[in-house]
């Protein structure tokens, strides 16, 4: 197995494409108001200010947003890839969001 200038290329292209739809998302969401819930990362790192806890969500939510998006969709093109970017963080938000998890305590299954 040779490793080319063109994969390599390929890679990091997928890679990119992939953080543009996570920022994407992100920002999305934002403006939504998914957020992670900041009590969580109050217990964690106590005493910080706010602008912290915001930083550490949205460089978090990126990142693992990204890397579950290319783990788990091993993107092939580059709308395979921006889908997958997008896919990460907005599950991330969605999931961890305080007000989805309220909404999901009081459904009955």
């Amino acid at each position: 197995m040779s490793v080319t200038a063109a994969g390599i290329a390929s890679a990091a292209t997928m890679w990119a494409l992939c953080l543009i739809g996570a920022v994407g998302a992100y920002l999305g969401g934002s403006q939504k108001g998914f957020t992670v819930s900041h009590e969580k990362m109050r217990v964690l790192l106590p005493g910080r200010s706010d602008t912290t806890y915001a930083w550490i969500e949205m460089v978090g939510t990126v990142f693992f947003g990204t890397i579950a998006g290319m783990a788990i969709y091993s993107p092939h093109s580059a709308y395979q890839a921006i889908a997958a970017g997008v896919t990460g963080p907005s599950t991330i938000m969605v999931y961890f969001s305080p007000s989805s998890a309220s909404s999901r305590k009081g459904k009955k299954s």
